[in-house]
């Protein structure tokens, strides 16, 4: 199975499903919080048009099958959006990123939930040897939210993307391996009990 097959991921109150124009109005309440800008490397949408267009691009690159784009829902309101992208075909190696969440799902069990029906479907649906994950080197809550999961910090790429504000940021990688899925999966699945 392609990872960029649209597909619907549920488990409780949280659902993923591809993001639509239907979702377009959640995402803009949920792009409100300014926190949610700080490290990303776009900038915060500045009109609903502008987060429209972003909402476009997802779709468009997701019938293109170059990235599968989620609406993350808590109880039926989209509260982020998160990507499967990256995709090496002969390695199986694929990443999980551009993740976001306004206000109120962070901090909750929304992100490991998430994370947690993404990593089965990438390593039990589609056989990926390898899910990679990134983050601003000066991003210490992502950081920590990705060891949380039990990726493994594989070290920082120095000067990697530049960001909307001109700083060229470091990306501390993270990987999760086929061989240490059920671990992870098992602290996943604890963490949710």
């Amino acid at each position: 199975m392609s990872p960029y097959e649209p597909i619907t991921l549920e488990r409780g109150p949280i659902r993923l499903e591809p993001v639509t124009m239907g979702h377009l109005d959640d995402l803009w309440v949920a792009a409100q919080d300014p926190d949610v800008w700080t490290w990303m490397v776009p900038e915060q949408p500045r009109s609903r048009d502008e987060m429209a267009a972003r909402v476009e691009e997802m779709i468009e690159l997701g019938a293109s099958a170059r990235q599968n784009s989620f609406a993350v829902l808590l109880e039926g309101r989209a509260v982020g959006s998160t990507r499967l992208f990256d995709w090496h075909e002969l390695n199986q190696g694929i990443e999980i990123g551009f993740t976001w969440y306004g206000a109120e799902a962070r901090g909750t069990l929304v992100n490991p939930t998430a994370k947690l029906l993404l990593l089965e479907h990438c390593f039990e649906n589609c056989n990926m040897e390898r899910v990679q994950l990134k983050t601003d080197a000066l991003n210490a809550r992502s950081r920590a939210a990705i060891l949380k999961l039990g990726a493994q910090y594989e070290g920082v790429l120095r000067r990697l993307q530049k960001r909307h504000d001109g700083r060229i940021r470091d990306t501390a990688m993270y990987s999760i391996l086929r061989e240490e899925w059920p671990q992870v999966r098992e602290g996943l699945e604890a963490r949710l009990r």
